[in-house]
């Protein structure tokens, strides 16, 4: 594919012009896994950083495929590892709710501001919760992600293991150290809302850790 961008270039081919979606050749390659493609595209004036019309850039789509070699090249050559769509959704959030661990750990090694949150005040980390991505929660809160934020909702991060009732996910939280006494918007702590559930093995590990009423 690279021989024939590049042929295409000689002769005049614009990479700038998107298609109806607001892609260009550049994102497209990059969607595709086109690596040298993209490179080559970079190299002829295209913006790194360039967007379709939601204002998703190529770095979260890869980031959601887990194509770790085109995240590499991507961040290489310029792209805004914090950018933000227009649901506030960063490439770090695209990795984590896709479960994409070896992602969110490069993201977090090129500095990627960890604790962003998104429309719903949902950080990277709360959606690896809500989905039950454990190693991505590993990662993250091994690399100091806020435990105890809450989102727009008022909910604190660690409710939502307890819904998917997730002992591991739960028993993670509690290894860090999470505060078993927060409330949500309905005042209920994490031992409330497991009791509620009706999760006796949850129940019994919040209440062995100390949470209380």
């Amino acid at each position: 594919y690279v021989r024939s961008a590049q042929l295409l270039l000689d002769n005049g081919a614009d990479p700038k012009i998107r298609d109806n979606d607001g892609w260009s050749a550049y994102g497209l390659a990059a969607i595709s896994g086109f690596h040298d493609t993209v490179d080559l595209l970079i190299k002829h004036g295209i913006d790194p950083n360039n967007a379709n019309d939601a204002g998703q850039t190529v770095l979260m789509y890869a980031a959601k495929n887990g194509d770790i070699k085109t995240i590499e090249t991507l961040l290489d050559h310029g792209a805004d590892p914090n950018i933000v769509d227009k649901y506030k959704c960063s490439p770090l959030v695209y990795a984590a709710r896709e479960g994409n661990a070896d992602a969110v750990t490069l993201f977090i090694k090129r500095g990627v501001k960890i604790d962003y949150e998104d429309q719903f005040n949902w950080t990277a980390l709360t959606w690896a919760t809500k989905k039950n991505h454990l190693a991505v929660a590993k990662i993250l809160i091994g690399n100091g992600a806020n435990i105890d934020r809450k989102d727009s909702d008022g909910t604190p991060i660690l409710h939502y293991a307890i819904a998917n009732k997730s002992k591991e996910m739960t028993q993670l939280f509690i290894d860090a150290k999470v505060n078993l006494k927060a409330k949500d918007r309905y005042g209920l702590t994490a031992l409330v809302y497991a009791l509620k559930a009706k999760n006796s093995e949850i129940v019994d590990l919040i209440k062995n850790a100390g949470g209380s009423y």
